[in-house]
């Protein structure tokens, strides 16, 4: 793993060398919007969900968490179920407010 800092956002990579095959990323931002809050359970069950709660520090806009291509399915439909039981996009943990995407590429 390796962790990058630049201004205020922050990059992990949890991916080894992709040989040519597009990575994966989750995609946590700053968000004004009224949180749903997550539960430990929530984010702990994914690593990379984890990671990117982690590396949200108070001065922080951003994290974006590379993974492996074949993590792709397991994190949409994890972010998916968050965002279907969420009545705005919004989650809060750990007395951060953020939005969830995940990126190809």
């Amino acid at each position: 793993m390796t962790a990058v800092e630049c201004d205020s956002a922050r990059f992990v990579n949890l991916a080894h060398a992709s040989d040519g095959i597009q990575p994966t990323s989750l995609v946590l931002t700053d968000s004004d919007a009224e949180p749903t809050p997550l539960s430990p359970t929530e984010v702990l069950s994914m690593p990379e969900l984890q990671n990117a709660v982690a590396y949200f520090g108070e001065n922080t806009d951003s994290v974006r968490v590379r993974t492996q291509s074949e993590r792709r399915a397991a994190l949409e439909e994890h972010v998916d179920a968050l965002h279907e039981r969420a009545p705005t996009p919004a989650f809060e943990f750990g007395g951060r407010s953020f939005e969830l995407s995940v990126v190809v590429g």
